[in-house]
């Protein structure tokens, strides 16, 4: 498996106006710091810019225990390959049963990457889109 990982539009998030490129990008001590609603915010706005079709949890009580919170692929890059990323802040962020069970069955799949995704990852993950 491979490890994991702007435009300059502007972009709001938790009510503030922030150049894309500095969302993007964040530093590991703002990494460290955001909640896991924030980090999915970032990872999927990280996925699109890059050209993923994504698709995220928007409620996991609605979803089948262990569903990952981030699905996504490129529709053109090759070889292809399926994003499956269960997200976790960096501080206290706890993987279930579910989600570690569904993550082995998913990652034994040909072409899927389906991992626990936490903020100090983001860094590598992105520049490996």
């Amino acid at each position: 498996k491979w490890p994991l990982a702007g435009s300059g539009e502007a972009q709001t998030m938790g009510g503030v106006s922030k150049d894309l490129e500095t969302v993007l990008k964040p530093s590991a001590t703002i990494l460290d710091a955001m909640s896991e609603a924030e980090f999915q915010r970032l990872v999927v706005a990280g996925l699109k810019q890059r050209g993923y079709l994504v698709w995220h949890v928007v409620d996991a009580r609605l979803m089948a225990a262990g569903l990952p919170d981030v699905i996504a692929a490129h529709p053109t890059r090759v070889p292809r390959r399926l994003l499956m990323w269960e997200l976790k802040r960096a501080k206290g962020g706890r993987v279930s049963p579910e989600q570690k069970a569904a993550l082995a069955a998913l990652s034994d799949v040909f072409g899927v990457d389906a991992r626990v995704l936490r903020p100090a990852d983001w860094l590598l993950a992105k520049e490996l889109l």
